[in-house]
């Protein structure tokens, strides 16, 4: 459990460092996926994907995408609540639209 502990507050948050400023692709979330993926299956030897879901959802390890866009919204929600950065806000999403 200290090396999943591990997992969650170092390499993960290391792995999504940039998901809050940039939107990501269905690519790169499942490239993110499959690094937990690996990571479970060294610490646990778990060979199936059945296994991998049942230890993400036991060890409180949620779903990249999930995360990534959790950490986008909460993002644009602090730009959006300061006043200096709404121009910035108004190019985003012209350009994302």
């Amino acid at each position: 459990m200290i090396t999943v502990q591990l997992l969650k507050s170092y390499c993960l948050s290391f792995m999504i460092y940039h998901v809050d400023a940039v939107s990501i692709s269905a690519a790169d979330i499942h490239i993110l996926e499959n690094c937990i993926n690996r990571a479970m299956y060294r610490i646990f030897c778990a060979c199936d994907s059945s296994s991998f879901e049942s230890l993400k959802l036991s060890v409180g390890l949620s779903d990249m995408k999930g995360l990534g866009e959790r950490k986008h919204y909460k993002f644009i929600g602090q730009l959006l609540c300061d006043n200096r950065y709404t121009g910035l806000m108004l190019v985003y999403v012209y350009n994302t639209v």
